[in-house]
């Protein structure tokens, strides 16, 4: 009895465990895509500076970088795209650095570079080079600014149509650690874009810039304390970028990046001191790729309120006659 008793669980408890299995593995079929599943991959063999420092231009500025690599890089070449997507902090691009590599000797077809906000989408610009413009290294791709949206994912796409077998082919460096967290490797192989959420290629992208001017400040520079005066500031900026206002205004009262505002637009502001003194009121600007101006100041004296001095005056008058006044004085 007691021996079919444990039969019977010993069956159940096998049935239990292979619908258990099943379930289990049914609840998560999503497939993460590794580092060369869908990547061609190509290792150099040749020898090549790294470099560490850029060559910057001045009124220039790096936003977004990858600069880390292993041995090896994605093949670009017919069959095969590679995109590396990425978050812009700026409002504008001038200019991409992309690492890369040729395999095999020279290639005969040329490497275009696209700058895409859908990978399946419109180009937003394309720079092409040659396969004897193309150096095995940082590679620069300038065009004319264009704007961009922070922190909208765009893609830097590089696309060749040639390179079949043994030919001579590109590739882009890549680290396989994912160290840049604002955005991965995307291949398109077999038809369609897969994503490499576990890798990065060799990327710069760059912005020029150029500081905003001092802001004018303008009022009255002279007042009576606890009553609100107003003060007009104003500044431009030479790529026309809109500005952010921060005021000091000497009496540990700040108004903190104020905006934004447009390039030449003045703006007024109001304020009251509490106690007399001279205060120092100070203005700076920043545009929207966090660019500062210089400080400019204005000087405001706020002397003791006239029509208190007065009161005081009287009150004292009419607790002292004008003789005890003059008694008090040869005493």
């Amino acid at each position: 009895m007691y021996y079919n008793l444990l039969k019977k669980m010993l069956v159940f408890g096998i049935i239990v465990l292979f619908f258990g299995t099943v379930v289990a593995s049914g609840v998560n079929n999503t497939k993460n895509v590794s580092s060369d599943e869908f990547g061609d991959i190509s290792f150099f063999n040749h020898q090549l500076n790294i470099r560490n420092e850029f060559d910057i231009a001045k009124g220039e500025y790096i936003d977004q970088q990858q600069t880390t690599h292993g041995v090896s890089g994605y093949n670009i070449n017919y069959g095969q795209f590679v995109a590396q997507s990425f978050k812009p902090s700026v409002e504008r691009l001038s200019k991409v650095d992309l690492k890369i590599f040729r395999y095999n000797g020279v290639p005969d077809y040329d490497l275009e570079f696209c700058l895409r906000d859908n990978l399946n989408g419109v180009d937003l610009l394309k720079v092409t080079k040659s396969g004897n413009q193309v150096i095995d290294g940082w590679n620069e791709f300038d065009f004319t600014d264009i704007e961009v949206q922070v922190d909208k994912t765009y893609y830097l796409v590089c696309e060749g149509d040639g390179g079949h077998g043994d030919e001579p082919i590109y590739c882009w460096y890549t680290n396989p650690s994912n160290p840049y967290d604002r955005g991965m490797v995307h291949i398109f192989n077999y038809g369609s874009w897969h994503n490499v959420y576990s890798s990065d290629c060799c990327f710069i992208t760059y912005y020029n810039n150029l500081a905003p001017y001092s802001p004018t400040i303008s009022g009255p520079k002279n007042g009576k304390t606890g009553i609100y005066y107003d003060f007009k500031f104003i500044s431009n900026d030479p790529d026309d970028d809109d500005l952010y206002y921060y005021i000091d205004w000497g009496d540990d009262y700040i108004d903190e990046w104020i905006g934004p505002f447009g390039s030449s637009h003045e703006i007024t502001r109001s304020h009251r001191w509490e106690e007399e003194g001279t205060y120092i009121i100070k203005a700076k600007v920043k545009d929207t790729c966090n660019m500062e101006s210089n400080w400019a100041s204005f000087e405001v004296n706020i002397p003791r309120n006239r029509e208190t001095s007065i009161s005081l005056l009287y009150w004292f008058l009419e607790r002292f006659s004008l003789l005890e006044i003059r008694l008090s004085l040869f005493l």
